[in-house]
């Protein structure tokens, strides 16, 4: 039982928790509550998910969406708050999107939106650039992503660049 405990005290602390088995000895009612305990931190860790993918994804494009572009640009700053390392924030909105709802329908509208976010998919670095010291690879956070803000609004984040020249690239 305290090592039950002690996994759940864990997991209130660290998501990332969730889900991983925990294997305990004792008599079969331990064994059978540890598998139950198994069992809803499965579940527990698969709403979590849904949770997650529902408050900074966006359920058209399948990008992330402005919670997460935020996060990221925060994250961008903070990590690159001493050595002043340049990177890049671009916004876009389409030009007369709305004419295009309006006549061809919002399924292709959506198209529309999903095939954007597509093109501007491919054309990000597909992995990120070594600009450290030590010639480690960048971080998952450091990376380049694309987002949709919202309606018609996109968002590029293009990390870790040389120079600022590099942006226009």
């Amino acid at each position: 039982l305290n090592q039950l405990t002690g996994h759940l005290q864990e997991m209130r602390g660290n998501r990332s928790l969730l889900g991983q088995k925990i294997t305990v000895g004792g008599s079969r009612e331990i064994r059978a509550l540890a598998n139950n305990f198994n069992e809803m931190s499965g579940e527990l860790s698969k709403l979590h998910e849904s949770l997650e993918t529902m408050a900074y994804g966006d359920a058209l494009t399948g990008l992330p969406n402005r919670n997460r572009m935020l996060e990221r640009v925060q994250r961008q700053l903070w990590l690159h708050r001493d050595d002043q390392s340049p990177f890049a924030l671009m916004i876009m909105d389409l030009d007369r999107f709305k004419i295009i709802n309006e006549t061809l329908g919002h399924q292709v509208g959506d198209l529309l939106l999903k095939e954007i976010a597509a093109r501007l998919e491919k054309v990000l670095r597909t992995t990120p650039p070594v600009t450290r010291p030590d010639r480690s690879r960048a971080h998952k956070d450091e990376e380049d992503v694309v987002a949709r803000l919202g309606g018609d609004e996109f968002s590029v984040l293009v990390a870790n660049l040389k120079d600022m020249v590099e942006a226009g690239q």
